[in-house]
């Protein structure tokens, strides 16, 4: 097991603090500062301390879904006093965090875990993870627009697109996507005329919001962290309609 799993799955801290604490010093592996993050080490076999105090030995992964609400920033801390994903895991392993990010004023499915390599893995763009969302727009969507938004439009970090789109109502549509730029949605209508008045992340991969209470944590299923971990699969183009 790499270095910097071991202390993502035990403590607190980020991939960035790990790396922090070892260039400073304070990561000590057998008696000596641990040099490299992506060390090998054997669990019960070798020790780890963090400022002196000893890592456990027992390491357990957990994995949940949660259905962050609007108004929500998507980290455990904030200066500011703003209400936080923290608020909302009252019971849940310290060592838990948020697999990417929502904006504040977007709600929907999110994944925690504890485990770095499943979350690092899930997030690189090679895995190609769609993701399913509600948008619902200030006005209908032309038919001229509903092409380009397939077709790709240009943002100013480079070119855009849904996978597919599919009308729910008169100004409500289902998009699948598979990039996760920041407010990558909100730009992609933007750019085209449209304020995204509401938008909402249905489904990651093959996991599902379902009917999953707004604020609350859930476990995933085996199944569902099947899917998760399993081998890249090509997206599942949902039928358009015009």
């Amino acid at each position: 097991m790499k270095l910097d799993a071991f202390i993502l799955a035990q403590t607190s801290y980020s991939r960035r603090d790990v790396l922090d604490l070892i260039t400073s010093g304070r990561v000590v592996l057998n008696g000596n500062p641990a040099k490299s993050m992506v060390k090998d080490i054997k669990i019960g076999i070798d020790i780890v301390k963090i400022d002196g105090m000893k890592l456990g030995e027992d390491v357990r992964y957990f994995y949940y879904k949660f259905n962050k609400p609007t108004n929500v920033l998507s980290t455990l801390d904030d200066p500011q006093g703003r209400k936080t994903l923290r608020d909302f895991m009252g019971g849940l392993p310290a060592s838990m965090k948020p697999v990417g990010r929502l904006d504040r004023d977007t709600s929907g499915l999110m994944i925690f875990t504890n485990d770095g390599h499943f979350s690092n893995e899930l997030m690189h763009p090679s895995r190609h993870t769609s993701k399913l969302y509600r948008v619902t727009l200030d006005k209908r969507l032309t038919k001229a627009d509903f092409s380009r938004i397939l077709s790709g439009v240009m943002l100013e970090d480079g070119p855009a697109k849904g996978d597919s789109l599919v009308p729910i109502s008169d100004f409500s549509w289902d998009l699948e996507i598979h990039e996760g730029r920041n407010r990558l949605i909100r730009r992609l209508f933007e750019v085209l005329g449209y304020e995204v008045t509401k938008l909402k992340r249905l489904a990651i991969g093959d996991v599902q919001l379902g009917t999953l209470a707004v604020g609350k944590f859930s476990k995933l299923t085996q199944r569902e962290l099947r899917t998760l971990k399993g081998p890249v699969k090509p997206s599942k183009k949902m039928k358009t309609q015009k």
